[in-house]
């Protein structure tokens, strides 16, 4: 506790943090007070610096965020595709329904539930 107050006694007197001290704190002071001692010119580029790289940070973690939701919806609607081909194959295999009823029923077009019958004729044990 002693080598603390020390420090912060040395730091206030001298206007300066050394980096071997070890107060809670401390380093934070050191920053601020480096930065206060900059000259205008260099105040002024630390500063949008610093801007810069608040705005390069919120830009990634849009960007981030839209990839995600992007990706989600998506994977979301390969999904529902999935599911719509799954229930054509099952009722192209009971043959109780022709392709254009398929079609209708599943939202797929002729074209694709075509493609699925060719498909299952190719390859009948899939």
């Amino acid at each position: 506790m002693t080598r603390q107050l020390i420090s912060f006694d040395w730091a206030i007197k001298n206007e300066e943090i050394k980096d071997e001290f070890q107060a809670k704190g401390l380093l934070e002071a050191k920053e601020t007070l480096d930065v206060l001692k900059l000259s205008k010119t260099e105040r002024i580029a630390y500063d949008q610096h610093q801007k810069s790289l608040r705005h390069d940070a919120s830009n990634y973690q849009s960007t981030y965020i839209l990839g995600r939701v992007e990706g989600k919806e998506e994977g979301i609607e390969i999904g529902k595709e999935e599911g719509k081909e799954e229930i054509a194959i099952n009722l192209l295999q009971s043959n109780l329904m022709s392709i254009a009823q398929i079609a209708q029923i599943t939202g797929l077009t002729v074209e694709q539930v075509t493609a699925l019958k060719a498909s299952l004729e190719e390859n009948p044990a899939d």
